[in-house]
């Protein structure tokens, strides 16, 4: 008499190679996509960062170049001044603003 067919046992170690197999997959897809957020993250920081160091450069640049037209434009008139002695009008000519230095002979 033989006996019916029975299945196997699923034993213990088995179980435990399913479910390591299970958790590493998984594992391996958060992995993936904890980089491709941490990726996303860090290009929208360095653009962010990278916009930040131009704005501040576009304003430095723009101090300097405003110090720069006040320091010469005071040079000018110290130098005129010195060469031309006294000087009609000096009074008129606006210090916050932009002038024209022009002679006419």
């Amino acid at each position: 008499m033989t006996r019916p067919m029975q299945r196997d046992r699923v034993t213990l170690p088995y179980l435990y190679y399913r479910l390591s197999r299970r958790l590493i997959t998984r594992y391996r897809r958060i992995s993936t996509q904890v980089i491709r957020i941490w990726y996303r993250f860090s290009r929208k920081a360095i653009s962010h960062y990278r916009r930040l160091l131009t704005y501040f450069i576009k304003v430095r640049y723009r101090m300097v170049r405003i110090l720069r037209f006040r320091y010469l434009r005071f040079l000018i008139f110290l130098i005129w001044r010195a060469w031309v002695g006294k000087v009609e009008g000096f009074e008129k000519i606006p210090r916050n603003e932009a002038a024209l230095i022009v002679s006419n002979h």
